[in-house]
């Protein structure tokens, strides 16, 4: 047998690049993700860095203010 034909070689050689185009497509598929992602955050904006206590209740405290003068 020649190194060319031997079955061991042949199935090490496939799978090798099997597992580069399977690499090579997660990558592909993340970028694509993120650039989901990066468009979707453009779109509908936001932070999404969490807020602190004082933040939140001064955010709630400026919303109930608005409703001081609502009927009963």
């Amino acid at each position: 047998m020649t190194v060319a034909k031997d079955p061991l070689t042949l199935s090490a050689d496939v799978m090798g690049g099997l597992t580069g185009a399977l690499l090579a497509a997660e990558v592909s598929a993340l970028a694509v993700l993120k650039a989901e992602m990066e468009g979707l955050s453009i779109l509908f904006g936001g932070d999404s860095t969490p807020k602190s206590d004082a933040e939140r209740l001064a955010e709630d405290a400026a919303e109930e203010a608005s409703f001081d003068n609502m009927p009963v």
